[in-house]
C-alpha cells in the first residue's frame, strides 16, 4: 500500500472519529446520549421541580411546581415523585394553565375517578405522588411550562429530597420522548419562634429576639427573620415580635 493511500485512509478514520464524538457518546450507565453540536442546539426536554432548593418551617405549607422545558408535540406525560413522610405531607395536586385542557387524568379508582388530594394520586404510606394526563388530539403542547403544582405541609425537622422517577413523555402518536429530570431539596426547620433552631422555644430565643429588636445583633440570614418576625412585617423585628415570643414561650413551658 503506497503512502498516498495510507494517508487518505488515516484521514478518513480521523474524520469518522470526529463525527462520532460530536454526535453521540455513552454515559456512565452505558446509555447512548446526544452530545456535541446536537446536544447544545437541541437539548433534551427536561422535567424539573421548582424551586430546586427550599427552606420551610414545621406547620407551614408550600407548593412545588413540576415543570417541562424544551418539549415539542407533548401528547401525554407521567411522573412519580417521592418524598419523606416523616418531614412532609403531600396534600393536593393542581392543574395549571398548560394542563387545564388535559383529559384522562391518571391514576383513577374503580369508578374511573381521579383524586387530586388522596389515593391513588397521593400515597402517604410510602411517600409518593403519582400523576399522568393526556392532551386532547390536535392540542399537543410545545415549549416550556408548568404541568402541575403539588402542595405540601411540613411536619418534621430535617432535610429531604423530592425525587422524580418513573417519568414518561409521549407525542401525539404515543411515541416516547427522551428526556431528563431534575429533583428538588427541602429543608424543614423547627417551628416559628425557635430562632436558634435548637428544637424548642426557650429563654434563649426570647433573648435573641430582644437583642435583634434593640439592634445589638444582626440576623445571620433571611430565614432568621421567618422565625423571629412573628408579626407583620416579616422582614424586620419589632416590638410586637418581642411580645409574641414572650407569649409563645409562656405557653410552651
Amino acid at each position: 500500500m503506497n503512502n498516498k493511500v495510507v494517508s487518505r485512509l488515516l484521514g478518513f478514520i480521523i474524520l469518522l472519529s470526529i463525527f462520532a464524538f460530536n454526535f453521540s457518546f455513552h454515559n456512565a450507565n452505558g446509555v447512548l446520549e446526544p452530545t456535541g453540536v446536537e446536544s447544545s442546539s437541541n437539548p433534551l426536554p427536561l422535567i424539573s421541580l421548582k424551586p430546586v432548593e427550599y427552606t420551610t418551617r414545621v406547620g407551614e405549607s408550600f407548593t412545588i411546581d413540576v415543570n417541562i422545558t424544551n418539549v415539542e408535540d407533548l401528547g401525554c406525560f407521567e411522573f412519580k415523585l417521592g418524598y419523606n413522610t416523616t418531614l412532609l405531607d403531600a396534600t393536593y395536586v393542581k392543574e395549571t394553565s398548560v394542563t387545564s385542557i388535559c383529559i384522562h387524568w391518571l391514576p383513577v379508582d374503580e369508578n374511573m375517578t381521579f383524586h387530586p388530594d388522596g389515593p391513588l394520586t397521593i400515597d402517604e404510606t410510602t411517600g409518593r405522588v403519582w400523576v399522568g394526563a393526556l392532551f386532547p388530539g390536535g392540542q399537543e403542547f410545545t415549549g416550556n411550562g408548568t404541568l402541575v403544582r403539588i402542595s405540601f405541609t411540613a411536619t418534621g425537622v430535617g432535610n429531604c429530597t423530592l425525587n422524580l422517577y418513573d417519568t414518561g413523555l409521549g407525542d401525539q402518536l404515543g411515541n416516547p420522548i427522551d428526556h431528563t429530570t431534575l429533583d428538588s431539596s427541602i429543608t424543614v426547620r423547627a417551628n416559628a419562634a425557635d430562632v436558634n433552631d435548637d428544637g424548642s422555644v426557650n429563654v434563649l430565643d426570647v433573648k435573641l429576639v430582644k437583642l435583634a429588636y434593640s439592634g445589638f445583633i444582626s440576623p445571620p440570614d433571611p430565614e432568621w427573620y421567618r422565625a423571629a418576625a412573628l408579626a407583620e412585617p416579616d422582614d424586620a423585628v419589632n416590638i410586637l415580635d418581642v411580645k409574641n415570643i414572650k407569649l409563645i414561650y409562656s405557653c410552651v413551658q
